[in-house]
């Protein structure tokens, strides 16, 4: 039988940024104790996604690059500007 991908997906993230590891296990206990927390289910996973929607956030500021305002004018500045036409019509 084979397990699932998502299985793995924490532990492949976690080589690439080992900080991130023990945030992972924090996330995995913290959603039990959300679910054992509420009585209706609708109030459970709807905290549950609020953590997970906060977590994603966080995992993608960790591993994004530092943001920087001068690099991104930079970037917008030297994008060359692609000139669109219309669609023209061959018949």
């Amino acid at each position: 039988m084979s397990r699932p991908i998502t299985v793995y997906a924490p532990a492949a993230l976690a080589k690439v940024r080992p900080e991130i590891g023990p945030a992972y296990v924090a996330l995995a206990g913290a959603s039990q104790v959300l679910l054992w927390r509420f009585y209706w289910i609708d109030d459970k996973y709807t905290a549950e996604s609020y953590l997970f929607f906060a977590f994603g956030l966080c995992a993608l500021y960790a591993y994004s690059r530092p943001f920087r305002l001068a690099r991104f004018l930079e970037y917008v500045r030297l994008r060359p500007r692609q000139n669109v036409r219309p669609h023209e019509n061959p018949v």
